[in-house]
C-alpha cells in the first residue's frame, strides 16, 4: 500500500477514527476516553486501547485524552500517578497551559466535542441556551 492508500484506509478503522477526534483537541485542553467514545459511538475501552498503540504521536496527542474523573489515567501503556510516563504525560500537559488541582484537572480544561445540536451555533449563543436551562429550574 502507498502511505495515501494506508492513510485512507487507516481513517477509516475505528483507530483511525480515534486518531482524527484526538487531534481536534485543542493545546491546552483535555478530553476523556468517554467523551471521545460518545462523540464517535464507541466504547471508552476501545478508545484506551487504540490510543495505547498510537504509533502517530506526538502529532496525534494522545497525552490529552484521562479519565472520566479528570485524572491522568495512563500514558504508553502504564498507569498510576508515579509511573514515570504518566508523570511524563503530567509534565506535557502543564507545559501545555492544563491546569490542576491536586491530582485531577480543571474542569475548564476540558474540551466539549461539537454536537449536532451545535452546529451553527456560536459559543455565546450555547452559553445563553445554558443559562436559560438553568433558570428554568
Amino acid at each position: 500500500l502507498s502511505a495515501t492508500m494506508a492513510g485512507e484506509v487507516a481513517a477509516q478503522s475505528h483507530a483511525g477514527r480515534v486518531y482524527a477526534a484526538c487531534k481536534q483537541i485543542p493545546t491546552g485542553k483535555v478530553s476523556t476516553y468517554g467523551r471521545i467514545a460518545q462523540f464517535l459511538g464507541s466504547s471508552p475501552r476501545a478508545v484506551g486501547q487504540a490510543l495505547r498503540r498510537n504509533p502517530f504521536a506526538p502529532h496525534v496527542p494522545c497525552h490529552r485524552v484521562v479519565s472520566s474523573d479528570l485524572t491522568l489515567g495512563g500514558f504508553s501503556g502504564e498507569i498510576g500517578s508515579s509511573s514515570a510516563k504518566v508523570k511524563k504525560k503530567r509534565t506535557m500537559l502543564m507545559e501545555e497551559g492544563v491546569k490542576f488541582n491536586g491530582d485531577r484537572i480543571c474542569v475548564e480544561c476540558v474540551y466539549e466535542f461539537p454536537t449536532r445540536e451545535d452546529e451553527g451555533v456560536t459559543r455565546a449563543e450555547k452559553i445563553k441556551k445554558q443559562v436559560g436551562a438553568m433558570r428554568k429550574r
